[in-house]
């Protein structure tokens, strides 16, 4: 019954109408295939800062790997469709939003928006895998659905001590974000998540 509550969460959020901006949008759950064809890149990196521009909450994001796409630089400014006052107060946040924080390893699928220049994650929250990894060192890949199957909040996960500790060691782990190592174990490796990303038809 959980499992399905997760799922049925998911869904909801991802088929309303959100407000943003001037205009509204609507997201429908994607799978891998049409994520990696919707979006202008797919690139593996590493949240190096998130800062405030023009009052939209925006990540700095130093790209490790280009995966798929068109030609991005070394570092991308991602919005995460967050408005806040420079006083830190939140003013406005889409529902179902990107959540990045500074240590997070991560894959993106994003686009760029040609009002800004910044990239946006496809799909909000669903272009968005963390990369932890298991008792072994292999890097593996927790997507937004992993993470309401194993009931695990996005946002809980990223305001835990255990996160905080981890980033300062620079190793993100099952046991740092409260998963078993077999729910980790489950998870599609990073390396093999990229080869099929990268074998998709544009």
């Amino acid at each position: 019954m959980g499992n399905l509550r997760g799922l049925r969460n998911g869904l909801l959020f991802l088929n309303i109408a959100i407000l943003w901006g001037a205009g509204a949008t609507t997201t429908l759950p994607m799978n891998l295939q049409k994520l990696s064809q919707r979006a202008q890149a797919v690139v593996h990196g590493t949240v190096t800062s998130v800062e405030l521009e023009d009052g939209v909450r925006v990540a700095q994001v130093k790209v490790d790997e280009r995966v798929r796409g068109v030609s991005v630089p070394d570092t991308l400014r991602v919005e995460l469709l967050q408005r806040a006052s420079r006083a830190g107060g939140w003013v406005e946040r889409v529902g179902g939003a990107v959540e990045l924080r500074p240590g997070e390893e991560v894959l993106l699928f994003v686009k760029q928006s040609p009002q800004t220049g910044r990239w946006v994650p496809v799909g909000l929250q669903q272009g968005k895998y963390r990369v932890v990894h298991d008792r072994y060192g292999v890097r593996r890949a927790l997507s937004w659905r992993d993470a309401n199957i194993n009931h695990v909040s996005d946002a809980d996960l990223l305001t835990s001590a255990r996160f905080e500790a981890s980033r300062r060691a620079g190793l993100v782990s099952a046991a740092n974000l409260g998963l078993s190592e077999k729910q980790v174990e489950s998870l599609s490796s990073l390396n093999d998540l990229i080869n099929q990303v990268r074998g998709y038809a544009p």
